[in-house]
């Protein structure tokens, strides 16, 4: 007979835990791959290093602006997603003691 119970206690530990979203974050590309490849080729005539372009100095700070603000919102979602929770909570017990 083999004993199970390691083997539940596992699983169980497993489904303790769920995945939830990383969040959005924005970067800068190419709008298409035909013209990233144009911008490639293009480089590699012009500097011969084949890839895509440097992101402009000045649209570096922007981005990590926007990222942190996009962090912020979606931390702000979570409380209050958190918080519309424990309101309805807190409202069916209320209800239930009424």
């Amino acid at each position: 007979m083999q004993d199970h119970h390691p083997k539940f206690l596992e699983r169980r530990h497993a489904n303790g835990f769920t995945a939830f979203q990383g969040g959005t974050r924005w970067l800068i590309k190419p709008e298409a791959e035909s013209e990233a490849a144009g911008l490639a080729a293009a480089e590699r005539k012009t500097t011969g290093v084949p890839g895509r372009p440097p992101i402009p100095a000045e649209c570096i700070a922007p981005l990590h602006r926007l990222n942190a603000f996009q962090r912020r919102l979606e931390k702000l979602q979570d409380t209050r997603r958190t918080l519309l929770a424990r309101l309805s909570s807190d409202w069916h017990k209320y209800m239930l003691c009424a």
